[in-house]
């Protein structure tokens, strides 16, 4: 498996989530409780996000684990 491009989905979907809510970097930074330069690091592919955020970002946003980690299946859980 390319591990970068399955980190790389990841990150898309952080942004992709970011934006439908309609949320800028410093907005989702504050309600993730985030350093906005995480955020940005993550949205340009430079980090994969870390688990913690990981699990609180699918809970703010009621994602399904199987969309939010490999992109399968429904969106929201």
């Amino acid at each position: 498996m390319n591990t970068k491009k399955y980190d790389n989905a990841i990150c898309e979907r952080v942004k992709l989530i970011r934006e439908l809510n309609n949320l800028t970097r410093e907005h989702l930074a504050e309600a993730m409780k985030e350093n906005v330069f995480y955020i940005i690091s993550v949205e340009r592919k430079r980090h994969t996000p870390h688990f913690d955020f990981l699990v609180k970002f699918k809970n703010q946003f009621n994602l399904s684990w199987d969309w939010l980690i490999e992109g399968k299946g429904r969106m929201n859980g």
